[in-house]
């Protein structure tokens, strides 16, 4: 992405397999009972509507069969039969919409669906048969002083009812540019759906930070914004891993071997993982160092990406990474049709603001972590709620002030509603959210000395399993003294490499206990050389088939407390 000064100060803010697809003769009935055969007149108003062009109803299928087992009403409505009676059989995202709009006039209930899964790519001048319009609007913000789009492309007023600006549908979509992408994004969709067991890769996140560039002290300043997200929204139980593509930051990593951490920490298969930074629609961004340029992630480096279970939700806070109507396919497509890859994907589809993203990492990490709901499609609706009724937070309020000062608070309402329809969810939106939901209880005294033996004691819903406590630190703070490695230092990225380790390791003392009819008991002696400060005692309790999470606050007291 173009860089130019107007954006100097923006940037700091925005630190803030399954079995083969069923064959068109198999089980006819039961096949034209999922697929409306007249659009008009639905049977039923399903909570679950798929949309995809004829071809692709074969493929689609099994998904939607799925659907329908595990207790959601579905339908398949094909793109060509809604072309026919909502716009004279010319392909639009005008005629979906109408279609959509229909279904609130019927006497059913509900009256919307709940989810939309759309399926297909944007491009037109596709020619495998998987064209599925999307919106082009006229953006809002547009200036010739900063990088920025006239118009943007998304799916978001699929979301939203007629005389309303406010969603009320989980949309998604699979990006498919031939059947074989399709076959993909569908058997991995599936295979989350089928394998589900706890762990505690459910209580992982990482965070990767592209390079500011913008000199020592705006960078730092990224840093801190960066921090401030992490342990202000957060919740205290994950562990979070940053890395920094920055040199004079201690959670820098080798530059030459950033791209392939960021490939080994995907392959660990976290729960989530955050890109913030620059990117184009070839990758993220790329890290200079002495003279010599290393990607970040682009496109060739999808194929080194095995996620285990797929479930990994991977979100980039970058510019035009999620784009899916363009002549070649954008980084956030070749992940979702990577059989190895992630099933989810949230991007934008075209150049986007740091003030908007600050604010959007902020809520997506609230929506996603503190308050989850079921599924990934709901917590991203939730989301664009609170763009589309201008919702204020703390977080928020500061943002808005620093960056009115260069904008003008006009601009930053322009630049909030460009951002909900600039990104969106690729993948389906009724996917389990792979996080931790339910919470456990914990007893511990609030503040304790070095050297001292503390009894923690846990109770909550898992009732046999076991529970994993641990006592961290701030994650924007560090147990012991760690700064930059000097880029001049001999051996500097192996140095870099332990100095990252270090960094992170938030981790004061851990210990697993046994849980018994759900009451787990922790007796944890302070080692003697802790720091003072504010930490937190954490708790993730796996069962075989749930689990649970928890945190309390406890201060550490020093000699002179």
């Amino acid at each position: 992405m173009v860089r130019k000064h107007a954006q100097v100060w923006l940037a700091a803010l925005a630190a803030l397999t399954v079995p083969a697809c069923a064959k068109a003769d198999e089980q006819p009935a039961r096949k034209a009972s999922l697929v409306l055969a007249d659009v008009r007149k639905p049977d039923i108003v399903p909570a679950y509507l798929l949309i995809c062009p004829q071809k692709a109803v074969a493929e689609v299928m099994p998904l939607a069969k799925w659907r329908s087992g595990h207790g959601q009403t579905v339908r398949i409505a094909t793109a060509e039969t809604i072309y026919k009676a909502f716009g004279n059989g010319r392909a639009s995202a005008k005629s979906i919409r109408d279609f959509l709009h229909s279904l609130a006039k019927l006497p059913a209930a509900p009256a919307r669906p709940k989810f939309l899964l759309l399926v297909g790519t944007g491009d037109r001048r596709n020619a495998e048969g998987m064209y599925l319009p999307t919106w082009i609007t006229r953006a809002r913000f547009y200036s010739t002083e900063m990088p920025s789009d006239k118009f943007l492309a998304g799916d978001y007023l699929y979301a939203t009812p007629a005389g309303s600006g406010v969603p009320d549908v989980a949309v998604g979509r699979l990006p498919a540019r031939s059947l074989g992408d399709l076959r993909v994004m569908v058997r991995k969709t599936l295979a989350c759906e089928r394998g589900q067991a706890p762990g505690q890769w459910r209580r992982r996140a990482d965070v990767f930070a592209g390079p500011g560039g913008f000199g020592r002290m705006i960078d730092a300043v990224l840093e801190r914004f960066f921090s401030i997200v992490l342990a202000d929204h957060a919740p205290n139980y994950l562990n979070c891993h940053l890395s920094y593509a920055n040199p004079a930051s201690a959670y820098c990593y080798a530059p030459s071997r950033f791209s392939d951490h960021m490939v080994d920490r995907l392959n660990a298969g976290p729960a989530l993982m955050f890109y913030i930074g620059h990117g184009s629609e070839k990758g993220f961004d790329r890290f200079t160092w002495k003279g010599q340029t290393y990607p970040i992630l682009n496109s060739s480096a999808v194929k080194a990406i095995r996620i285990p279970h797929h479930r990994t939700i991977v979100v980039a806070l970058a510019c035009s990474t999620g784009r899916f109507d363009g002549a070649e396919a954008s980084v956030g497509e070749r992940l979702l049709a990577s059989p190895a890859g992630p099933a989810i994907f949230v991007g934008s589809s075209r150049i986007s603001q740091p003030y908007a993203n600050a604010i959007l990492g902020a809520f997506l990490t609230e929506a996603l972590l503190e308050a989850p709901p079921p599924t990934v499609g709901q917590a991203f609706l939730q989301v664009q709620k609170w763009f589309a009724r201008g919702r204020r937070t703390g977080f928020r309020t500061m943002v808005d002030l620093l960056a009115a000062t260069q904008l003008g608070f006009a601009a930053l309402s322009d630049q909030r509603a460009d951002q909900i329809m600039l990104y969106n969810l690729l993948g389906d939106p009724a996917l389990s959210l792979p996080v931790v939901r339910e919470r456990a209880a914990l007893s511990a005294p609030a503040a304790a000395w070095p050297g001292q033996t503390i009894e923690v004691r846990m109770t909550g819903p898992v009732k046999t399993g076991t529970a994993h406590f641990s006592l961290t630190i701030r994650r924007d703070r560090t147990l012991r003294p760690v700064a930059a490695v000097p880029e001049d230092r001999p051996g500097a990225e192996a140095e870099m490499i332990r100095t990252n380790a270090r960094a992170n390791n938030k981790v004061v003392v851990e210990n697993s206990v046994r849980i018994t009819e759900g009451k787990a008991a922790w007796s944890v002696r302070i080692p003697a050389d802790c720091p003072a400060g504010e930490f937190h005692i954490n708790v993730y309790a796996q069962g075989q088939q749930h689990d649970a999470a928890g945190s309390r606050e406890i201060s550490i007291q020093g000699p002179e407390q």
